[in-house]
């Protein structure tokens, strides 16, 4: 592969194309190489060597930077994700938040977030352990994932409570869309090694728009959340508000 060649490839990516390590080495290659790949006659061999040296070395800068630029992206993705079930996590879905309110004030968009906190749950823990626990999350994680647009952003913000932004949603449409999540979690049985488990979850819905903030907004919801945690509660039979 001619200089030149190899210094196209490198530009090709554009966070490269402007370096100033390229744009040197760009120069060096002019030097002794014409660019249809032909070599200048009047080029040294030293030039040449000097030339080659330099295009290798910016090869494998180049090949390292990218291999870095992977690993912090991936340390980033990391940084966001709750490892259990795959969603966000506190972080990542105050981060979405913040980016979906930041675009309802732009652009006059509205949604819906909706606090989730599973009902029983320590008692399934206490019961049948911490492994069967883990199973009911992802469950519940596969629910709510699957349940949503693309476009909208699930996390696990804690041990046994989610949330769910629905984006760019219309707030009658949106709520419909919280409903229905809601009655698909408190009518899902979990299969583990024979045993069936019920889920049950206490939701709280919460409308925004170009006004709200993300910590009145989160408050809000979890508020209504746990309104319908303590009303369940004082129901006969009810789940203990603090499960």
């Amino acid at each position: 592969m001619t200089l030149h060649r190899t210094i196209s490839r490198i530009q090709s990516v554009p966070a490269r194309r402007d370096s100033s390590l390229v744009a040197t080495v760009a120069l060096l290659a002019d030097l002794v190489d014409k660019p249809n790949g032909h070599p200048i006659p009047e080029a040294s061999p030293a030039r040449r060597e000097v030339a080659e040296l330099a295009v290798a070395v910016a090869v494998d800068t180049e090949t390292k930077l990218r291999e870095l630029e992977r690993r912090i992206a991936s340390l980033e993705r990391l940084a966001v994700t709750d490892p259990l079930t795959g969603l966000l996590n506190r972080r990542g879905i105050r981060r979405s938040l913040q980016n979906a309110l930041s675009a309802a004030r732009r652009y006059g968009e509205q949604g819906v977030l909706i606090s989730i906190d599973l009902d029983g749950f320590k008692f399934v823990n206490d019961t049948y352990g911490h492994a069967v626990g883990d199973k009911v999350l992802k469950q519940v994680a596969q629910i709510l994932s699957e349940g949503v647009r693309e476009t909208d952003c699930v996390g696990r913000v804690g041990g046994d409570e989610f949330v769910v932004i629905l984006t760019r949603a219309p707030w009658e449409d949106g709520l419909k869309r919280a409903r229905v999540l809601e009655s698909q979690l408190n009518s899902t049985a979990v299969n583990i090694d024979g045993r069936t488990i019920m889920v049950r979850a206490s939701c709280g819905t919460q409308t925004y728009g170009s006004e709200d903030d993300a910590p009145t907004l989160l408050d809000r919801a979890d508020n209504e959340m746990y309104r319908q945690k303590r009303t369940k509660a004082d129901q006969p039979g009810g789940t203990p508000a603090n499960n």
